[in-house]
């Protein structure tokens, strides 16, 4: 696993915890990374990522409610948090091409979602990329 893909698994891990118990993202992250080797992790992206999720919330998931047509509350947890991360990268993180972010959410999905949370993610992440590109 390359080190953007497990700190994005991290991310995803650290937001899905925090939707449960809102706390300081550092303290997150040490939670999350606690003994891994520093070279494993991103730490620049790991941070970038959760602050800006957690500060864009707001619009992050009123696109995810637009695109979805279901409010963030019917979403399952882990597909939030995958969901989220994908589209704060989508409109946010420019220097990363959108077919990355769409494939390493849909490996998460494959990893941490449902049996069919890959599809559902596939299909919202495609239309805010879609939308952005506009």
């Amino acid at each position: 696993m390359s080190i953007r893909s497990h700190s994005r698994q991290i991310t995803v891990q650290c937001l899905f915890q925090w939707s449960f118990n809102p706390k300081d993202i550092q303290v997150l992250i040490k939670d999350h990374i606690g003994s891994k080797k520093e070279q494993s992790v991103d730490r620049e992206y790991l941070n970038r990522c959760l602050t800006g999720c957690i500060e864009h919330l707001e619009k992050i998931d009123q696109t995810i409610e637009a695109c979805s047509k279901r409010e963030t509350s019917s979403i399952s947890p882990m597909e939030l948090a995958i969901l989220r991360l994908g589209v704060f990268e989508l409109l946010y993180l420019h220097d990363i091409p959108y077919k990355v972010t769409i494939t390493e959410c849909l490996e998460l999905s494959h990893k941490f979602g449902g049996t069919e949370s890959h599809k559902f993610i596939n299909h919202i992440l495609d239309m805010v990329a879609k939308n952005d590109n506009q």
